[in-house]
């Protein structure tokens, strides 16, 4: 069937029109891709990929397929962590022919949400079931983003997998796909229900303790509750914060290394504001999408990057903590994007040679002295369950201000003087950065700007180093890092295509054994 490639049109045209223009006998058609440019608001397009049919209905679209591996020894492959690179890693060995067993320290989607509601709400916070930890990861509630920079033949088969779960086809061909929070809770229910059909078993509020080795071999996993699981492989998909998983590693002689981070804040405006920056006149057409922004800034002289983070148009700001002791915050989105305002983290890099030197944990340090730095400044002010905020014009002036009353924010706003709860370095670069993109994009340092915080989650300040090859630790060869927390992903997407690339690289070891 006919292809036309770089259709480019004015969001007012109709597409509809214009491709029969282009092909007189179609009588359907498929969006392959689609993406907004608005590089020029004086010239706003829509660039489409579209496949034309002579046939009423569009050909039903076809999933790849996968066969079915016979493995040569029978194996126990255990998965701790039920995130997305946790639960790909299960569809994909199931998928595959290959039983196995997911441990997950928190709950179910629909009970988590009940727990983190009255964590937000009276600030009883469950340190195995929050925004972190829980079926779906931290990416649960997040905008559901599926962007990512790396080149993998697995995206396609991760997105398909969304899809067939529930997803919105569209994520198949827009150039900026996100599910959003309230649908991807949808999918990971329809997940669980197909693994738990078809030979995962499943094991919720099951925290793994202690990994049990011999011979630099893991041998089994310890629960909370003392109860031991014999393995032959183990995937290590234990997400971002799990810090007490950093420190039993080292222990058991586990090699880890330091790897650069970043952390800052929450950066509010109102999305009519966004829109109106990045569309111009037409800032509320209907055929556009809710707008977003990307911004950098690079101080060559000192080599640090300051630069906006998982921007949540339409969205909202959480308070995400995962120990009752710290406090942070992160952003979220609806399918819809419907919120009055929207968020990006504006985030420092944190090289860790030039910050910690030695110190393998210096950056999980760094981040717990911030977080409990943000908690004590909302507890001195007598509003414990709110969050740290200020207004960027009043944190470029240096004093404390003012809030405004609406907010996106779920926990209420308190006013704060970031620069006494960062330390100057990463003050001194935010101040710097933000004035830069001031002039990058007029207007991101107005009134209305708010500044929530901290964002300390970024990304693992560590990485259980694996091998580049078999993908296996380094130090134990039937262990596989795996995901964000083991610092080889940044995102729902990269996370996923993690599991399923260890998965393959497991059942290809099996079987040449």
């Amino acid at each position: 069937m006919p292809i036309f490639t770089n259709l480019t049109i004015k969001p007012s045209d109709s597409l509809e029109q214009i491709i029969l223009n282009l092909d007189p006998q179609m009588k359907s058609f498929r969006v392959l891709k689609k993406s907004v440019d608005a590089r020029k608001k004086s010239n706003i397009s829509l660039v489409y990929t579209i496949e034309t049919f002579e046939s009423d209905e569009v050909p039903k679209f076809e999933y790849q397929s996968l066969e079915s591996i016979k493995l040569n020894k029978p194996s126990k492959i255990g998965i701790v962590g039920a995130g997305p690179a946790g639960m790909f890693a299960a569809l994909r060995l199931i998928e595959r022919g290959t039983s196995c067993i997911l441990f997950e320290r928190g709950k179910r989607v629909q009970e988590r949400m009940k727990d983190i509601a009255r964590f937000w709400r009276y600030g009883e916070l469950l340190p195995d079931s929050n925004v972190c930890y829980g079926e779906g990861g931290a990416g649960t509630f997040s905008d559901g983003k599926l962007i990512t920079r790396i080149k993998s033949p697995y995206i396609q088969w991760v997105k398909e997998q969304l899809v067939r779960f529930g997803a919105p086809e569209e994520i198949l061909y827009l150039s900026n796909p996100h599910v959003g929070s309230n649908k991807i809770r949808q999918v990971i229910a329809k997940l669980h229900e197909y693994l738990a059909n078809n030979g995962c078993q499943l094991n919720f509020q099951c925290k793994i303790n202690q990994i049990k080795t011999k011979n630099n071999q893991i041998i089994s996993v310890i629960d909370r509750e003392k109860n031991e699981y014999n393995l032959d492989y183990l995937i290590l998909a234990t997400g971002h914060s799990a810090k007490e998983m950093y420190y039993h590693l080292n222990d058991i002689n586990v090699t880890l290394e330091p790897k650069s981070f970043a952390l800052g804040v929450r950066v509010e405006h109102t999305q009519k504001w966004v829109d109106q920056t990045q569309y111009g006149n037409l800032w509320d057409h209907e055929n556009l999408p809710t707008a977003n922004y990307k911004l950098a800034d690079h101080n060559h002289e000192t080599g640090i990057g300051v630069y906006s983070f998982c921007m949540c148009p339409g969205g909202f700001i959480l308070k995400s903590n995962t120990e009752s002791d710290t406090l942070c915050v992160n952003g979220m989105s609806n399918y819809q994007r419907g919120s009055k305002h929207a968020n990006a983290a504006i985030v420092v890099s944190i090289d860790h040679t030039k910050w910690f030197a030695n110190d393998l944990f210096g950056g999980i340090k760094l981040q717990e002295k911030i977080e409990k730095k943000a908690l004590q400044w909302v507890i001195d002010q007598k509003q414990p369950l709110g969050v740290p905020a200020q207004r960027m014009t009043d944190y470029l002036s240096y004093r404390l201000g003012n809030l405004p009353k609406e907010t996106s924010s779920i926990s209420p706003l308190v006013a704060a003087n970031f620069h006494e709860i960062f330390p100057k370095e990463i003050n001194d670069s935010l101040v710097k950065s933000l004035k830069v993109f001031q002039k990058k994009m007029k207007g991101f340092c107005n009134h209305d700007a708010v500044m929530v915080g901290v964002e300390t989650r970024t990304s693992s300040p560590l990485r259980i180093v694996r091998d580049n090859k078999t993908l296996f630790s380094t130090s134990h060869n039937n262990l596989y890092p795996c995901g964000e927390g083991a610092g080889y992903a940044g995102g729902i997407t990269s996370a996923a295509v993690d599991g399923v690339k260890i998965v393959e690289k497991i059942l290809e070891t099996i079987n040449q054994l």
